[in-house]
């Protein structure tokens, strides 16, 4: 089969303009406009990146004077894929790109493969093949071709600074760039790629498209005399911009990329319909225990399956068998019982199943797939009603239909203590005040309680949301010490509870032991502890959000004239899904109306930080619907970076809420009392976070000076600013050189010139970091 004729809907109506030379880049980037495609200019630094924003490039080419400004002659030349039909055809090595030329020419398609290279082919510096040309079904970028899983091919060598250089490998074969793609082309200034080597637009000789026993890639740096060894094809210098671009049609497209989907090496992940390789156990019908599709698929072929739906047998190796799609004549669409697996694999795109070098099918997978689009529990079904199951069982026992039972029952049970809800809380209903603008111009309202000031709410609830490893529970142990005690917490906050109030603690954060042993060290004297009450929970399945366990909580509540009630912490008291802003919300409002009910005014709820960010806000783990209900939202880390240990004893406390003035507050944390006190020496945590980086640069750089690395000059040890940079300090390079900057200010290192006027060498200086 070969490649419709057709005219290329790009194309323009205008003749292609006459380029200067086959140099000249900015000539070479009009030539791709001409041809309906969108040039960008690209970086000269070895990083292959775009020179420009050209996320705006993606739907509409650039201006011939927006041309002309971009490229000269010390510029890369790229270009946006998907633009005009254009799509990249990428092979990283020789090897499958000269296996699937041999298997374009098996498949009776050298003429389109001539064609296609005729456009636009060349090899890149790293030994790959692009293949350029125009379609009209346009995808993103796809991966058609793996190696081996944890087994990635060398690509090229990318020298660094002196002898240093990385070999850059890739566990990809074949891909292509497509609708957001970008692909550098020839023409560019040889530094666009990291070895410093050009593209090279080259031609298909004739050995690639007729049977002979060398293949050779020929280039546009060959000689003349290489003419006679290529069966007479002339070897001309090539421009770097093609005239034209060949068109693929959808069927030769997806031939091309079914080709490439065969030279996968990567072994499927997942099987649809199995979790396991057929060939694993032994089912069939009539076997106790046996599942419906297990028992069909044990006495069905591969022809009972895929010949009904249209597909037919291509031919047989000795790995596999292989199969030609429905509408198609010929070639390889699909294999089975690859190396015995008894499994499915599809290269073609065209068809009811997925494609991918981790997808697979097993007979009862493809039964599904073809007759009930994929729904597994409809094909057992009906595989059942034909009588492949366990005739030993009734469908009434099957494991699947007790499951849908007892969900049945479970869900009325719910509607049951809904209802249940319902009718309590009619008992109990309390209708909220209503009230005009008069009553708020002439009867103002008196401002929310705070129980601390500028820092807890005294009717509602606050939430703290702690980093990781900074000591939760002991903000929690500070705060009912001080409300108990009527003191101020951290030494500076002033506290209002009531002398005659409880404080209830909800502890599912560790044991009772330990929870009691944190807060004897703190120290509560004997005549408030009889006001203090603990709820341990761990080791204990509590939800808030069944009625027997409010009720429970109401009670315990009242029993202890609880009026502020802590829980320590959210995620181990709240049995929902913290991602769900729905059932976040239900819980919040289950716990209010249990604080009503208990006449409860204050909640102090504990809640673990995310480690997604770096700033100075410890933001609440979950959804937002956590932070979005309560009055308060307190932020409390330590100086180091989320999921670390704290890198000293200071601690950070700010936060947000409905109360004004909240505080923003530096705290010393002392080990053996457990005590939190205001830091005043502190400068807040971009100060401190600052002085800790600047002296973990200095320590880095003063081992450096003692260890085997460092220079030696009449003046002493040396080393670096480069050997600074690559130190092990958890910081980048742009931040450890402005840590250095400031080092020397501070003392601890000293910055001399180099013989050529360059500030690099490094000493110490006469201080030294804590």
């Amino acid at each position: 089969m070969q490649p419709d004729q057709q005219p290329t809907p790009w194309a323009k109506s205008t003749p292609p303009r006459k380029h200067k030379g086959a140099n000249d880049i900015r000539d070479a980037a009009l030539a791709w406009r001409d041809l309906g495609a969108s040039p960008i200019p690209v970086r000269t630094d070895g990083s292959k990146a775009p020179a420009v924003l050209w996320k705006g490039f993606q739907s509409e080419p650039a201006t011939d004077e927006q041309v002309g400004e971009w490229f000269g002659p010390e510029r890369g030349l790229g270009v946006a894929t998907g633009v005009g039909g254009v799509e990249l055809l990428e092979f990283e090595r020789e090897v499958e790109w000269t296996m699937w030329c041999q298997a374009m020419v098996k498949a009776s398609l050298s003429d389109a493969l001539r064609a296609i290279c005729d456009g636009y082919l060349a090899c890149s510096p790293g030994g790959g093949y692009h293949l350029i040309y125009r379609t009209d079904t346009l995808d993103g970028n796809l991966k058609l071709a793996r190696t081996a899983e944890g087994e990635p091919i060398p690509r090229y060598v990318e020298r660094g600074d002196g002898d240093d250089f990385t070999v850059k490998k890739s566990d990809v074969l074949i891909e292509t760039r497509g609708v957001g793609g970008f692909v550098v082309v020839a023409g560019s200034h040889a530094d666009v790629h990291p070895t410093g080597r050009l593209y090279r637009r080259i031609r298909l000789p004739e050995h690639y498209v007729r049977p002979l026993p060398k293949l050779k890639i020929v280039t546009e740096d060959d000689q003349d005399d290489a003419a006679g060894d290529s069966g007479g094809w002339s070897a001309r210098v090539l421009s770097p911009a093609p005239e034209r671009l060949h068109f693929v049609n959808a069927e030769l497209r997806e031939t091309m990329f079914a080709l490439a989907r065969q030279l996968n090496q990567r072994a499927p992940k997942t099987q649809s319909g199995e979790l396991r390789p057929e060939r694993s156990r032994s089912a069939g019908q009539g076997v106790a225990g046996a599942r419906p599709g297990d028992a069909w698929a044990a006495v069905t072929t591969w022809d009972e399956i895929l010949e009904p739906h249209g597909w037919r047998r291509d031919h047989s190796t000795a790995e596999s068998d292989r199969w030609t799609r429905p509408g198609k004549a010929s070639g390889t669409s699909a294999t089975t019982n690859y190396a015995g697996t008894g499994l499915l694999y599809v290269f073609s795109s065209s068809t009811a199943f997925e494609t991918g070098d981790e997808k697979t099918y097993t007979k009862f997978g493809a039964y599904a797939q073809l007759n009930f689009d994929g729904d597994l529990k409809a094909a057992a079904k009906d595989l059942a009603a034909k009588g492949f199951a366990d005739p030993m069982r009734s469908d009434v026992d099957t494991r699947e239909q007790r499951i849908a039972q007892m969900a049945v029952e479970a869900e009325m049970r719910m509607e049951a203590q809904e209802l249940a809800r319902r009718s309590r809380a009619s008992r109990d209903m309390r209708l909220p005040p209503t009230r005009s603008m008069v009553d708020a111009m002439n009867s103002p309202l008196s401002e929310p309680a705070q129980l601390v000031d500028g820092m807890v709410i005294g009717e509602g609830i606050t939430l703290l949301s702690a980093q990781n490893k900074t000591g939760k529970s002991t903000v929690g142990i500070n705060l009912v010490k001080a409300a108990l005690e009527g003191g101020d917490l951290f030494g500076q906050l002033p506290t209002h509870l009531t002398d005659d109030a409880g404080v209830g603690v909800w502890n599912a954060e560790v044991s009772a032991a330990t929870y009691e042993k944190w807060m004897r060290e703190h120290g509560v004297d004997d005549e408030y502890a009889k006001r203090l009450q603990f709820f341990h929970m761990s080791g204990y399945s509590v939800d808030l959000m069944l009625p027997i366990w409010r009720e429970q909580a109401v009670a315990w509540l009242r029993e202890h004239n609880v009026k502020l009630w802590v829980l320590d912490p959210l995620s181990k008291i709240y049995r929902g899904d913290e991602n769900s802003a729905t059932e976040v919300n239900a819980w919040w409002m289950a716990l209010r109306e249990i604080m009503s009910q208990a006449d409860v005014p204050a909640a102090f709820v504990i809640h673990h930080a995310g480690h997604t960010d770096d700033d100075r806000r410890a933001r609440a783990r979950g959804s937002s619907a956590i932070e979005g209900d309560p009055e308060v939202v307190l932020s409390y880390r330590h100086g180091g970076k989320p999921g670390n240990f704290p890198p000293d004893n200071r601690r950070y406390l700010s936060g947000v809420g409905r109360i004004d003035g909240i505080v923003s507050l530096t705290l010393d944390y002392e080990t053996a009392t457990r005590r939190l006190l205001v830091d005043s020496a502190s400068q807040g945590f971009a100060a401190d976070r600052q002085v800790q980086d600047d002296e973990t640069v200095a320590r880095a750089a003063l081992k450096l000076l003692d260890g085997p690395d460092a220079k030696h000059d009449e003046s002493g040890a040396w080393v670096s600013k480069e050997q600074i940079k690559r130190a092990d300090t958890g910081l980048g390079h742009k931040k450890t050189l402005e840590c250095l900057g400031r080092c020397v200010t501070q003392g601890y290192v000293e910055i001399e010139e180099t013989t050529n006027g360059k500030p690099d060498k490094v000493r110490r200086g006469p201080n030294r970091p804590r």
